[in-house]
């Protein structure tokens, strides 16, 4: 989707990914102080800064049905994030500017990760995204949106047999799409 376009909306992202490298959220930190004086001034204050993100659905009437948000513990994420074993670099092109993210490379074993199915829009989730910190503070936390395949079906009554069970599964209704909002804020810590 193009955020361009009046009225336009971003597809939930199923890629594992964090939205700032360890370059990038600093670079992003300069582009965004040389339009914004406030931020520039708190800039000069701070110790140390970081990006987190707010997210939540804004559908009032129905919770998240498809394609919720999960986190990846960073405890078991990785522990070398200039090692390309670990982290890929991906670019996002913009059209006055390119941004860096990190995925993780496909099959990644010994991740745990928390997802937060049913969200209603009074729930919401902050998360880190970027430390300048790091590593003294784990402020790379990856996240996707993804599949909920257990939601393709589900058993309409009971059954006695496998011919009779495959006769009485159906769709369920289609679930309603996922709407959310995600809000990145800068927060700048004085010591």
């Amino acid at each position: 989707s193009n955020l361009l376009i009046p009225n336009a909306f971003a597809a939930p992202v199923s890629r594992v990914h964090c939205d700032y490298t360890k370059e990038s959220g600093i670079k992003r930190l300069e582009q965004l102080a040389t339009t914004n004086e406030r931020i520039l001034y708190l800039k000069s204050r701070a110790k140390h800064f970081a990006f987190f993100n707010l997210w939540r659905s804004i559908d009032r009437e129905f919770p998240v049905q498809e394609w919720p948000l999960a986190l990846l513990d960073p405890r078991t994420g990785p522990t070398d994030l200039d090692n390309h074993d670990q982290v890929l670099i991906y670019e996002l092109v913009f059209p006055h500017r390119v941004g860096l993210n990190y995925s993780l490379p496909p099959h990644s074993r010994g991740h745990n990760w928390f997802f937060f199915p049913h969200m209603t829009h009074t729930e919401a989730i902050l998360f880190s995204v970027f430390d300048s910190d790091y590593p003294k503070r784990p402020g790379f936390v990856f996240h996707s949106a993804f599949d909920l395949p257990s939601r393709r079906f589900e058993k309409s009554c009971c059954y006695h047999n496998e011919a009779q069970a495959l006769e009485l599964l159906s769709p369920i209704e289609a679930p309603h799409p996922r709407k959310s909002l995600e809000v990145r804020t800068i927060v700048f810590f004085e010591n």
